[in-house]
């Protein structure tokens, strides 16, 4: 519903949507597998990295509008796409400067900076792993003072948290 301006031809379905937008010369299909309890979305076109990340924005803001809702993005591996990956796990392994994921299943290594560049430009996940936002809680006067770039930001409660 919330990208209702980009279905194609009204084609929808009852778990799924054919997207297009024309700026980023791209298609996109969504489709929920209510079965397995997964969304599943392809992307195609000139531009369909950046198509890409405007439907997932859309679906992480609809995810976050539900209060204990787990959600895990997973990443297909292009050889094996029956198999996927946690994107948090691929992070993880970036932030320690690890580049090589073993798949012990198929007795290969895949390039982590490979797996996750396919899902959005490094710079994209440095710049919102960058954005931190320091939370002062004041307890004497019941005032809470924010700073930083608050733009798709996670509230973390404790005592001089950081929000990322």
């Amino acid at each position: 519903v919330k990208r209702h301006q980009d279905i194609k031809n009204k084609l929808q379905w009852r778990t799924g949507v054919v997207l297009e937008d024309k700026a980023f010369r791209a298609i996109g299909i969504v489709k929920a597998d209510m079965r397995d309890r997964k969304i599943e979305i392809w992307v195609t076109g000139e531009q369909k990295k950046g198509y890409f990340s405007v439907i997932r924005k859309t679906l992480t803001d609809i995810n976050n509008s539900f209060e204990k809702l787990e959600v895990k993005e997973l990443i297909p591996l292009n050889d094996h796409p029956e198999l996927a990956i946690e994107y948090d796990e691929l992070l993880g392994y970036e932030l320690a400067n690890k580049d090589e994921y073993f798949v012990g299943k198929l007795r290969k290594s895949y390039s982590v900076s490979k797996l996750l560049n396919g899902i959005e430009k490094k710079e994209d996940r440095q710049r919102r792993m960058n954005q931190s936002v320091h939370v002062h809680f004041d307890n004497s006067v019941r005032k809470v003072s924010v700073g930083g770039n608050v733009e798709d930001a996670n509230l973390i409660a404790g005592d001089e948290n950081t929000m990322r």
